[in-house]
């Protein structure tokens, strides 16, 4: 099951990253689109290279799998979805 939320998550961070790229990158240094394979894959390697693998707090223990699951899914979603909101509106100021 946790496989499965951190493909999830990868591919919702890798969808961010494709769009923020589209709208800043492409324009400003006018260079290709990025594929989704390789958003995902830049994503991945930003993430291993900030460490952002940390280990939850032990306040996780008293909640069930289910519900600590939940939580990020939701989590990736939000953030995800924020994250392409605020660019989006900075896009329209380019």
């Amino acid at each position: 099951m946790v496989c499965i939320l951190l493909v999830f998550a990868s591919v919702v961070n890798g969808f961010v990253v494709m769009k923020l790229w589209g709208w800043f990158i492409v324009p400003a240094f006018e260079i290709r689109p990025l594929h989704m394979v390789e958003a995902i894959g830049i994503m991945l390697f930003v993430r291993f290279a900030e460490n952002r693998l940390a280990v939850r707090k032990k306040e996780n223990e008293d909640r069930s799998f289910l519900v600590i699951l939940q939580e990020n899914i939701f989590l990736v979603i939000f953030f995800g979805a924020f994250t392409l909101l605020i660019g989006w509106i900075i896009s329209l100021f380019l």
